[in-house]
């Protein structure tokens, strides 16, 4: 399986696409409409990749679990250090699972209801080296790498297959109904020019 990449679309092509699909997601200022190529039924989509947000976490501040039509990258950053004794493995295994806990963070998400079809010229790699703003550069440095863990890049592939199929099916799910019109951006970007 090929690396996936970061790219970034033309704002022409997303004002465009909001004259017909007003749920298009909003930048920062300043910020690029960004996320990952996925090639369905031989048309490519971008998936918007976000930042961490709060309601990534529920009310008790743990990190949300995934569903079909967001993949959430989470950051796992263990602090048991080398020097770390521990008596025994129930011990250690206490010790992982509290600091596993306490280090679960987000680092955004892939929105797999919010794909849009893009073709050649409309789109281009995104290099995360130009990137200026430090913080959102490392950011952007550690999603790649989690989209490219192989687990991580199969549920992605697979969750989009299924989401772009249930809804050209028009399945009666709410994720259904909350993803944006795949067949009808399609048909908008052929008329794009």
């Amino acid at each position: 399986m090929e690396k996936l990449d970061i790219f970034t679309v033309d704002d022409t092509l997303i004002e465009y696409y909001r004259k017909f699909e007003s749920r298009i997601l909003y930048t920062k200022e300043n910020r690029k409409y960004i996320g990952i190529i996925l090639e369905i039924d031989s048309i490519k989509y971008l998936a918007p990749l976000s930042s961490p947000k709060i309601d990534d976490y529920d009310e008790s501040g743990l990190l949300k679990k995934d569903t079909l039509t967001i993949i959430r990258l989470e950051d796992f950053k263990s602090q048991i250090e080398k020097d770390d004794f521990f008596h025994s493995l129930s011990e250690l295994k206490k010790e992982l699972k509290i600091k596993s806990h306490m280090e679960m963070k987000s680092l955004g998400k892939v929105f797999l209801a919010n794909m849009i079809p893009v073709k050649e010229g409309t789109y281009r790699r995104f290099d995360i080296n130009l990137e200026q703003d430090q913080k959102y550069k490392n950011l952007l440095l550690k999603q790649y790498i989690l989209i490219n863990e192989e687990k991580v890049k199969h549920k992605i592939l697979k969750n989009a297959k299924v989401v772009f199929s249930h809804k050209k099916q028009n399945l009666d799910k709410g994720y259904v109904k909350a993803c944006y019109d795949f067949i009808g951006l399609v048909e908008k970007l052929k008329e794009f020019c």
